[in-house]
């Protein structure tokens, strides 16, 4: 009885080990080799690091990932945590917030990508939208604009995401037993 749980737990422990770890260390070793996208097993140690920090596009990507990860981590965490403060207050119409806050989750990426496309789109979105108001001078053209497309992705990211991190923190709310305060 006392070796049961670490019996049945072993088989997935072996699996994130074999998995998690021989698979880091597979990539590491592969890193070292001449592949260029199919494997080729010719040592050629720091070669191909070399290549990668002679590359603009490299710095470019590192960039962007300084830029767009914590916007899209920090601004679903913090949003998502005021949302279910609010909605652990009991409020009325609790199930029309809550409906309206994970609807994102019912989307697919694909079909969110494809309206928000839709929605930045200078052609047919908002700026189009805008502009038949009267507003001609209005520019909402972040999707084509290289500085600013990754704050667009970003923005659908966030939308796609707080309703999932509203409702994580919603249930760690309410699974705490009110007599502890």
């Amino acid at each position: 009885e006392r070796w049961l749980p670490k019996l049945l737990i072993s088989p997935a422990f072996v699996d994130s080990v074999l998995f998690f770890y021989g698979l880091t260390a597979w990539v590491v070793m592969v890193s070292f080799t001449g592949s260029e996208g199919l494997l080729e097993m010719s040592w050629v140690g720091l070669k191909q690091y070399v290549r990668l920090f002679n590359d603009d596009n490299w710095f470019r990507s590192l960039w962007n990932l300084l830029v767009f990860a914590p916007i899209v981590v920090g601004v679903p965490m913090a949003l998502g945590c005021f949302l279910a403060i609010l909605l652990d207050q009991k409020i009325r119409f609790e199930g029309g917030f809550r409906t309206l806050y994970l609807y994102p989750l019912a989307l697919s990426w694909v079909v969110a990508g494809t309206i928000w496309r839709w929605l930045l789109s200078p052609e047919f979105g908002i700026e189009a939208w805008l502009h038949g108001l009267g507003f001609v001078n209005a520019r909402f053209d972040w999707i084509v604009q290289p500085n600013r497309s990754i704050f667009a992705l970003a923005l659908v990211a966030v939308w796609h995401s707080t309703g999932f991190v509203m409702a994580m923190f919603i249930a760690g709310l309410r699974g705490v037993d009110d007599s502890v305060f």
